[in-house]
């Protein structure tokens, strides 16, 4: 990250570094890159900002995985924010962002561009937003999850495939702040197979799980991780 020093210059800073600095603030709940790239990795998992930020200790972390504009930067903070100020769950305070950002920036996929990671249960980061607070962000860091076995993941993709025709599988994508043409594979099966891969790998099964459950309330979720 580039970020504008005391003296007006330019000072950057490391996904390491930034994650150092923060690491040591107990109170803080939550961190919004509300910069090009923020959530934007490679072949390593844990290389971008946010990911690093999260491994580090940090609750939750907003990142954006592609470029996004001033003016989409500013429809999405001041949507987040006012949702959010409203007691809101994260979850919902970032979909009105997305759906702000759909409609209110023309011909625009920034939508897409905004990555939600956390390590918080049930994503809950707040005193009285929920049942439980979550740990101070200078604890130890968690482990990396354990990835789901293959008959868990084929269970789940079995799922999508019977609850969901494709149009309605782009919308649950919408929702999950997940660009539904990057996924890599063909037609609705593949796309599908690649939805719940990236959700693994990424660690958000379980905000995949609450989606499908919030789109489909009939939906049996498969048993097992």
């Amino acid at each position: 990250l580039s970020l504008v020093n005391a003296e007006g210059g330019e000072e950057r800073f490391t996904a390491g570094k930034l994650a150092m600095l923060l690491a040591d603030h107990g109170t803080l709940r939550l961190v919004v890159l509300n910069a090009c790239q923020g959530a934007r990795i490679g072949q390593d998992i844990y290389a971008g900002v946010a990911t690093t930020l999260v491994r580090r200790g940090i609750p939750a972390v907003i990142g954006m995985q592609y470029d996004i504009s001033d003016a989409a930067a500013l429809e999405l903070a001041q949507t987040f924010y006012e949702t959010l100020a409203e007691n809101l769950p994260i979850e919902t305070a970032l979909a009105e962002a997305r759906k702000a950002l759909s409609l209110g920036v023309e011909e625009s996929a920034e939508w897409g561009t905004p990555v939600f990671y956390t390590h918080a249960p049930d994503s809950v980061l707040f005193d009285g937003v929920g049942e439980t607070a979550v740990s101070p962000a200078g604890s130890a860091a968690p482990e990396a999850a354990e990835p789901a076995s293959t008959t868990y993941l084929t269970q789940i993709h079995e799922l999508l495939l019977k609850r969901f025709d494709e149009a309605e599988l782009q919308t649950l994508c919408f929702y999950l702040g997940i660009d539904y043409e990057s996924l890599v594979g063909a037609a609705k099966p593949g796309k599908a197979m690649a939805l719940v891969q990236y959700c693994d790998r990424t660690g958000r099964l379980a905000d995949l799980r609450k989606q499908v459950q919030a789109e489909r309330p009939l939906a049996t979720w498969p048993e097992g991780s």
